[in-house]
């Protein structure tokens, strides 16, 4: 299969009466454009922005980046992103021209992720979601930060749902996509790339010195389902996506579209992917690069465990790997999918190297879900939670008028709010460094670049240092099992953060929080989603918010009560955030907790997750 990329080259963005390139100028006609958006009416107010490096300007609310493109030659008439615009296609061989230097961006001004993230910012009116700055320190750490923007702006009609507003946001950014490469269409590219690899069993033929590496490639998370019908892989939203092989073409061809909850990461990323790329790059020189599994984080036993296996039987049986790339998509739970698909490899003799964002917390601590001895080859694209430095800016794009402007220096959010900043593909050059002191820096390889040179180390015997260390778990010894439950006094504990509205003891429920809440369920036989909320990110809070009880089943523990199997329902109960929250801090909360349940003489306790 063979794919032919042109580099269309554009170094400036203006509207204008035509929409077209002329001397590395891009051109649009807004008012053709809009008319174009306009027909969806699940969206409204729509309006197109541009956005230049150099620029004081701040763009809120980003839920996505896209390259324009257009095909060329003989499939000059095909949409250039097959099964989410026009025919369900395929992709991966022929000619497309990318316009090179500028994007499509995003913003989302009431799709159900600021919904969610509202629950975990109660202080806010409306979160700012993901960030780009087109000058200062915060345009420095991200590659979006040096490309010219069209950024389009829509509001939520009433009455449309925020699922179907945040569908046809996606979809009207890949139409701007494809309206704005068509002016590239009929151009002689500046240059010309070709990705070309023939059948599985073709490559590496009369060379077998070299080692053959393949990708496992998370498109993305079951912490937060697929908007329903969105187009993620052909179109498919990928609910129940199963360990796939694809070819690499097909990922840079426009197959693979980021989800809408895509933490951090881009269509631009997978349009340009940097680990596929730079495969490519060393293919037939250090490495013969065999294919690509897709796969997603199932975020539940047993059937992460069953897509963990069928992605190394792929990737031995079918590729015949001698090592593999991996690479985490969203938060944290798909780091234990990722650690589960590489020590899988490993037990299968394919040597891994895992991509991901650093987790350390802002007290030192580390957020990393696993510590399997064989999964210690990590690469980290930047620390997630650890506050970046900030530039003011003059200008807010995607920000509603009656706020105040968030384009100060003063950011409170982690750098994974910096869109491309710490992008789990592997895009950014941003670095966590864990000595002599936890910080950050910019380096000359990207985590990709630097993901395969330890891969290749690894597999040629030589020493290496992983960018995130494993951490140490305790095994604490359990209580004794209670002797009379009929006679116990039981609490309900939670770390989803159920309190009541309002959150009247201001709980910090984002990242690290330090402290929890105690109220009271004294002659309270249902807890009812008019009085309680769920304050906490990183999931999908709906199923609480219908019924509260899923969290804190106080009443089924009534039934309990009165049937006789437990003695008492504690009086209180105690929620918090457990979400990113250090093993120290845990810790600290937990002592908390546990004076007040000593007082109030309990003998047990359910804990609720979420």
């Amino acid at each position: 299969m063979r794919l032919e990329v042109g580099n269309v080259s554009v170094k400036n963005v203006q509207f204008g009466s035509n929409t077209e390139i002329k001397n590395e100028a891009l051109f649009i006609n807004r008012d053709e454009l809009l008319r174009l958006l306009e027909v969806d009416k699940r969206l409204t107010n729509i309006n197109i922005e541009l956005a230049h490096p150099g620029e004081k300007v701040r763009i809120c609310r980003v839920s996505d980046v896209i390259e324009p493109r257009a095909r060329t030659g003989r499939r000059k008439e095909e949409f250039p992103f097959p099964g989410a615009l026009g025919i369900r296609g395929t992709a991966g061989e022929g000619g497309l021209n990318a316009l090179r230097g500028v994007c499509v961006t995003l913003t989302d001004q009431g799709g159900p992720y600021l919904t969610q993230s509202d629950m975990g910012s109660p202080s806010e009116k409306t979160p700012i979601g993901f960030v780009i700055d087109m000058s200062g320190a915060g345009a420095e750490v991200s590659p979006f930060g040096k490309m010219h923007h069209v950024v389009v702006v829509a509001d939520m009609p009433r009455g449309v749902h925020d699922e179907d507003y945040a569908l046809a946001l996606r979809i009207a950014g890949l139409r701007v996509a494809a309206y704005l490469g068509r002016a590239a269409e009929d151009l002689k590219p500046d240059s010309v790339e070709v990705f070309e690899l023939p059948a599985v069993p073709e490559i590496g033929k009369g060379n077998e010195s070299l080692p053959k590496i393949g990708f496992i490639l998370q498109v993305h998370w079951g912490q937060w389902y697929a908007l329903p019908g969105e187009p993620i892989y052909y179109g498919d939203d990928c609910r129940r996506l199963q360990p796939t092989i694809v070819h690499p073409n097909e990922v840079l061809d426009g197959a693979v579209l980021r989800s809408y909850f895509g933490l951090g990461t881009s269509t631009y990323a997978f349009q340009n992917h940097p680990v596929i790329t730079e495969l490519y790059r060393r293919h037939g020189k250090e490495l013969w690069f065999m294919g690509v599994i897709l796969d997603m984080s199932i975020c539940f036993e047993p059937e992460r465990e069953r897509a963990a296996n069928i992605a190394a039987k792929l990737a031995k049986d079918i590729l015949g790997l001698d090592g593999v790339i991996l690479n985490k998509f969203g938060g944290g739970a798909p780091m234990v999918d990722t650690s589960q698909r590489a020590l899988a490899c490993e037990k299968r003799g394919i040597r891994s190297v895992m991509i991901m964002g650093d987790p350390t917390y802002r007290d030192g601590g580390s957020g990393l879900l696993f510590n399997q001895p064989e999964c210690d080859a990590i690469v980290n694209c930047g620390p997630f939670i650890l506050r970046p430095k900030m530039s003011a800016q003059e200008k807010v794009i995607g920000r509603p008028a009656d706020m105040q402007p968030p384009a100060t220096d003063d950011f409170s959010e982690g750098f994974m709010k910096l869109m491309g900043a710490t992008d789990q593909m592997g895009l950014s050059k941003l670095r966590a460094f864990h000595v002599p002191e936890y910080r950050e820096e910019i380096v000359e390889k990207n985590a990709a670049q630097r993901a395969i040179d330890m891969l290749l180390g690894k597999l040629a015997g030589e020493p290496f240092e992983p960018e995130v260390p494993l951490p140490k778990f305790e095994h604490p010894t359990p209580a004794p099992p209670i002797k009379d439950l009929a006679k116990a006094n039981i609490a309900l504990v939670t770390s989803g953060c159920l309190i009541p509205r309002g959150n009247p003891d201001n709980l910090a429920p984002g990242y690290s929080s330090e402290s929890f809440g105690e109220y009271s369920i004294k002659d309270v036989n249902r807890i009812c989603s008019d009085m309680y909320k769920p304050y906490h990110i990183g999931l999908r809070l709906h199923y609480i918010e219908e019924d509260p009880q899923r969290l804190i089943p106080v009443d089924v523990m009534r039934d309990l009560e009165s049937e006789g199997v437990i003695g008492k329902l504690n009086d209180t109960f105690y929620s918090y955030a457990g979400v990113a929250t250090s093993v120290q801090t845990s810790r600290n909360i937990a002592k908390g907790i546990i004076e007040r349940l000593k007082a109030n003489k309990v003998d047990g306790v359910i804990l609720t997750a979420t």
